[in-house]
């Protein structure tokens, strides 16, 4: 009787496909915690504008007037603080919706072209309602 070392095409062919699903469902995974830094360094910024926005607060007593350059939000041409539109070097966009006398939306866009590579195949939008007096909601 012959004994034959090795494996056969069946069991190579098996280990190929289990190692190339656990490739994908890890590749998936670092992508989703890549993405959850990227969304860390927007709240961060997010929580720099609405220091912004109290700071003119207690200047102007309102937020009704307030506008995206107030707070650092606009593409300048030699400093992008935080950007209201999606230039190569940011992952979002910033922008400032519904100001009343006391409250004011910042929202947070991912951009899905023209910001900084990869781009997103969706867009998503985390945002804050800051109040005047500091209260923040959403998210």
């Amino acid at each position: 009787m012959r004994i034959r070392k090795g494996f056969t095409l069946l069991e190579l062919i098996i280990v190929i496909i289990i190692v190339g699903v656990l490739a994908s469902v890890g590749l998936n995974q670092y992508t989703i915690s890549v993405e959850r830094g990227r969304l860390g360094e927007a709240f961060a910024n997010m929580g720099r504008i609405r220091k912004e926005i109290i700071s003119y607060y207690l200047q102007n007593g309102t937020l009704a007037t307030i506008v995206e350059s107030d707070v650092g939000v606009g593409v300048e041409s030699n400093l992008p603080i935080y950007t209201s539109s999606c230039v190569n070097t940011n992952y979002f966009r910033y922008r400032l919706y519904n100001q009343t006398d006391t409250s004011v939306y910042i929202y947070c866009y991912r951009c899905t072209t023209g910001g900084k590579p990869p781009q997103m195949s969706y867009q998503y939008a985390p945002y804050e309602r800051v109040n005047s007096d500091g209260i923040v909601t959403g998210r």
